[in-house]
C-alpha cells in the first residue's frame, strides 16, 4: 500500500486520511442529523459512538485494512462528510469503496461524482487494482441510482448480509466496475458527466 499521506484533490472536493483530529470537524452530523445514518450497519448517532466509529477506522487504517477519508467541499469551504477504501486485497487486486455519507447541505451537490471519479482513478491508475466494487444497502435507492449513473454494473443482491442498527437485517446490491471497463469507457463517461455539471 501507498505511504500514509494519501491527498485527492481536484477543483471541488480534497480528499484527505482521517485522523483522531477530524473528529470534531464531522461530530455535528453524528450528533444533529440522525437521518443520515439510516442505512449504517454501525452505531453511528451520539458523541460516543461517533467516536468509536472514528477510532475503528483508524485502527484499520493502521493495519492497511482500510483507507478512510474525511471530505471537504472547496466551493464552499466546509467538511462535507467521509468515505473509505476497505476490503483491501493487493494480491488479488480488488478494493471496496464504501461507508459513504454526506452532511444534508453537500447532498444532491455534486461532490460525490467528484470524490468517486478521484478514488476510482486512484484505486486503477495508482494502486493499478483490477476490480472497485461496492455494496449498498438494497433500501438505498440514493445510492443505488448513484452508482448506475457512474456507470457501476450491478451484478445481483446479497442476502441477509448485515444487521441494521434496529436489529433487522438487509441485503446488499453489488455493483462493480473492472479495470478494462475503466480505461474502455467509464472513466470517459465520468469525465463527461462532471464536465456538463460544471457548465
Amino acid at each position: 500500500m501507498p505511504e500514509q499521506n494519501i491527498i485527492l484533490e481536484d477543483n471541488r472536493a480534497k480528499l484527505t486520511l482521517l485522523t483522531s483530529q477530524d473528529y470534531s470537524h464531522l461530530l455535528h452530523f453524528a450528533t444533529q442529523e440522525p437521518s443520515l445514518w439510516k442505512y449504517s450497519f454501525e452505531q453511528v448517532t451520539g458523541a460516543e459512538n461517533f467516536r468509536n466509529y472514528i477510532d475503528k477506522a483508524i485502527q484499520k487504517t493502521a493495519i492497511g485494512a482500510e483507507i478512510p477519508f474525511i471530505v471537504f467541499d472547496k466551493v464552499v469551504s466546509a467538511f462535507a462528510g467521509s468515505t473509505r477504501f476497505y476490503d483491501i486485497n493487493t494480491i488479488q487486486k480488488t478494493i471496496k469503496i464504501g461507508y459513504t455519507w454526506y452532511g444534508k447541505a453537500f447532498q444532491e451537490t455534486g461532490i460525490n461524482r467528484h470524490v468517486k471519479f478521484m478514488m476510482l482513478s486512484f484505486a486503477f491508475e495508482e494502486l493499478e487494482m483490477e476490480r472497485v466494487s461496492f455494496e449498498v444497502n438494497t433500501q438505498n435507492e440514493r445510492s443505488i441510482r448513484s452508482l448506475e449513473k457512474l456507470g457501476c454494473q450491478f451484478e445481483g443482491v446479497l442476502r441477509n448480509t448485515h444487521y441494521n442498527t434496529d436489529g433487522t437485517r438487509r441485503d446488499s446490491a453489488v455493483f462493480s466496475i473492472l479495470h478494462h471497463e475503466w480505461t474502455h469507457d467509464t472513466k470517459k463517461k465520468i469525465q463527461s458527466l462532471l464536465k456538463l455539471a460544471s457548465e
